[in-house]
């Protein structure tokens, strides 16, 4: 299981991947302020894809190719939305 960071930046960010995104959470991210990190299995040798994510707040207008993966609630009340952007998988 690997961990990966998508910042709350208003920009979406390729990541490379061998397995599908199974849990999600927000951090703090430094000079970004907000992220949100997800773990997806992780297999050695494996053909990595590059797959591109970004992070909406609510009721942020989203891209027509968007599809959601996760949902996590951070603090004092805000709520980030983890998108796969384009070419996603099922």
């Amino acid at each position: 299981m690997y961990r990966y960071v998508v910042p709350a930046d208003g920009q979406s960010h390729v990541v490379r991947l061998t397995g599908t995104p199974v849990a999600a959470a927000v951090t703090a991210a430094g000079s970004h302020g907000w992220a949100v990190e997800f773990w997806a299995e992780h297999t050695g040798g494996a053909m990595q894809i590059m797959r591109r994510f970004q992070v909406f707040g609510t009721g942020q207008p989203l891209p027509e190719d968007a599809r959601w993966i996760s949902t996590s609630p951070g603090t004092g009340g805000i709520v980030w939305h983890l998108y796969e952007i384009g070419g996603g998988r099922p």
